[in-house]
């Protein structure tokens, strides 16, 4: 809408201003279930790994906490976002959660 790119695709590792803008906006805090931590002091992830040919878009980026982004990386963790922001997230165990972004406006 103002021109500034939010979608790097694989030109970049970070994401620029406007895309950690927009995917703090929609996140809010830790996109792990029951996590709490302000998007603020999270970092953010690429969902599809860079090392395995994900993007630098808000589709592929989420806020985690430091020490649920650690724990994404360890084995049998698998992460998946769909197209609308709703992150899914298998354990170990095999069970998945869901979580999904507040909307960004209420309707009136």
């Amino acid at each position: 809408m103002t021109g500034t790119p939010i979608d790097v695709g694989r030109h970049r590792y970070r994401p620029p201003a406007a895309t950690k803008d927009l995917v703090q906006a929609r996140d809010r805090e830790c996109r792990v279930p029951g996590c709490h931590r302000p998007v603020q002091a999270c970092d953010l992830d690429h969902v599809d790994p860079w090392a395995q040919g994900g993007g630098t878009h808000s589709g592929n980026l989420c806020g985690l906490c430091r020490r649920d982004h650690r724990l994404k990386g360890e084995p049998g963790w698998h992460h998946r976002m769909s197209e609308t922001g709703v992150l899914e997230i298998t354990t170990p165990a095999g069970r998945t959660y869901r979580s999904e972004p507040e909307p960004l406006t209420t309707a009136a």
